[in-house]
């Protein structure tokens, strides 16, 4: 998920409906990486951030996390 959505809500937003209607986290994968949109996903427990660039290795490790923490297969 990216953060800037074009539209009336943000990715972050957005986010947050799918995980409260299907029980589906999110990761954001961004270049938009303001402060207050960084403090939004780092104070919710439920997402994980990965910034522009990244490598495979970290987005792998992502992945993982995200599948350990919401218990996915």
């Amino acid at each position: 998920m990216d953060i800037k959505l074009s539209g009336k809500i943000d990715g972050i937003h957005a986010a947050k409906r799918i995980y409260s209607k299907y029980n589906i986290p999110s990761i954001f994968i961004t270049a938009y990486s303001d402060e207050k949109s960084l403090k939004r996903i780092k104070g919710n427990d439920l997402f994980y951030a990965i910034s522009k660039p990244f490598s495979e290795y970290e987005l792998y490790d992502t992945i993982n996390k995200t599948r350990e923490k919401f218990r996915l297969s």
